[in-house]
């Protein structure tokens, strides 16, 4: 499992008006908003082995795999979306690293670089770590970064949204493909078709069962500005043109950003984050509680298909 652990900093409502003030008359310079971002760097964890579906999780290394970025000045920069792929032995983990700094006129200027985290996973611990850059986006809204091979070849999926910021601004899911995993970074971009309803993507994760693919996919209903995000189960077409999304949510929790598994045995495992949600007896400490079911496949696309 990847996370990138993110601890909430607590205040009054008062001070948080008082911070934003400061920050905004300040142009930045007194306080940073964003303080927590800094701990958001991607981490690594390996499931207890007694387990069939671990609910039990050891951090491997005892540190995040990337430093927090340089801070750039008069701006703030952070890691977040990391996402996971094993092939053959091969741990690739994909890791977003987001920069706002000042422009010429005093202007946010908003880019994200992806980063490809490669390495092998042995008796617990990830050897021969090799860090390059895979891509370089001139936006804050490229996020959700997901890898898989699929067909023979490599695909990258990521979102361009806000929409569970604003309730409507989704721009679309794109894909790029290489017959391996360096050559995404010079692959070129393609559009796929997004089959959703009422239904505005916010973040998601990829998997495959049988030669299909599919994908946990976040969203928020259409015109409901920071409203409940529910996980969906989305299906794309064989040639990877377009994904429907199935409108049965797959938890009643308001959650972040799911992912799922299929094994040989052909139960789906499914791993979600609750996001401003509390789940009765946690011990979260930033306000994410991490939840795992089971059921066998077959029934879930039965019911999210009816």
């Amino acid at each position: 499992m990847t996370t990138s652990p993110f601890p909430t900093i607590q205040h009054s409502k008062l001070v948080n008006y008082l911070r934003l003030a400061l920050h905004k008359f300040s142009g930045g310079l007194l306080v940073n908003p964003r303080r927590a971002d800094r701990f958001e760097n991607p981490c690594l964890y390996v499931g207890d082995a007694k387990q069939e579906y671990p609910t039990s999780f050891r951090l491997i290394g005892g540190n995040a795999l990337m430093r927090t970025p340089k801070q750039p000045e008069g701006g703030y920069a952070y890691n977040s979306d990391p996402d996971l792929y094993i092939e053959d032995g091969k741990t690739f983990i994909l890791n977003r690293t987001a920069y706002c700094r000042r422009g010429a006129n005093n202007e946010a200027v908003h880019s994200m670089t992806l980063h490809l985290i490669e390495g092998r996973l042995s008796e617990g611990s990830l050897g021969d770590i090799n860090i390059t850059e895979l891509g370089v986006w001139d936006s804050s809204t490229i996020i959700s970064h997901s890898l898989t091979k699929y067909d023979g070849t490599y695909q990258l999926m990521y979102l361009d949204t806000i929409s569970a910021l604003d309730g409507k601004t989704f721009t679309g899911l794109y894909c790029k493909t290489a017959d391996s995993v360096k050559g995404l970074k010079q692959a070129e971009e393609r559009q796929i078709k997004v089959l959703s309803g009422n239904l505005l993507p916010w973040h998601l994760s990829l998997f495959q069962h049988e030669g299909t693919l599919y994908t946990i996919i976040a969203c928020v209903e259409k015109g409901t500005p920071k409203g409940k995000v529910w996980q969906f189960l989305g299906e794309f077409s064989k040639d990877l043109s377009s994904v429907e999304v199935y409108d049965t949510p797959l938890t009643d929790y308001c959650s972040y950003r799911g992912c799922a598994v299929v094994t040989s045995q052909g139960m789906f495992v499914l791993y979600t984050p609750t996001w401003n949600e509390k789940v009765r007896g946690s011990k979260s400490v930033d306000g994410k509680d991490v939840l795992m079911a089971t059921a066998p496949f077959e029934e879930v696309l039965r019911k999210v298909k009816k």
